[in-house]
């Protein structure tokens, strides 16, 4: 492990890094509340806006150095997304209410689009799996 060997011969490194992790998670936090509590509603214009910290992510790296790769980035911010949408339809009981259901479809389509080829057909990932179905692989 790189950080043993330095630690061995004197350099302290595990503070700079603990502290950019906690800064990366604070961060991811902050987008998070904003993308999932934040911003109201479940239309297809309501998604472009969440959609929006993904391109900003990649923006970012064109004039900044991230703590983070930017796709790890968006894929922890992703989980987070998916983790607080299976708690909200957890905790809605028996009834999971519309804009629920429809913010959890979304959210596949959008985890879809970031674990598949860019261009991969539709038809090649539709009728396998329900979006429930798939959310339910989460709990």
């Amino acid at each position: 492990n790189v950080l043993q060997v330095l630690d061995h011969v004197g350099v302290q490194l595990t503070d700079a890094i603990e502290q950019k992790e906690e800064l990366c998670q604070n961060i991811l936090i902050i987008l998070l509340s904003i993308m999932w509590k934040g911003i109201e509603g479940s239309s297809k214009e309501i998604w472009k806006e969440r959609c929006q910290v993904f391109t900003w992510i990649d923006e970012l790296r064109e004039s900044h150095e991230p703590i983070r790769p930017p796709e790890e980035i968006k894929r922890r911010l992703l989980e987070m997304m998916l983790h607080n949408c299976m708690m909200d339809i957890g905790s809605s009981g028996v009834q999971t209410p519309l804009a629920l259901s429809e913010n959890a479809i979304e959210l596949i389509r959008l985890v879809q689009g970031f674990v598949t080829k860019p261009d991969a057909p539709p038809e090649a990932y539709s009728n396998r799996v329900s979006p429930c179905e798939l959310l339910s692989l989460f709990q």
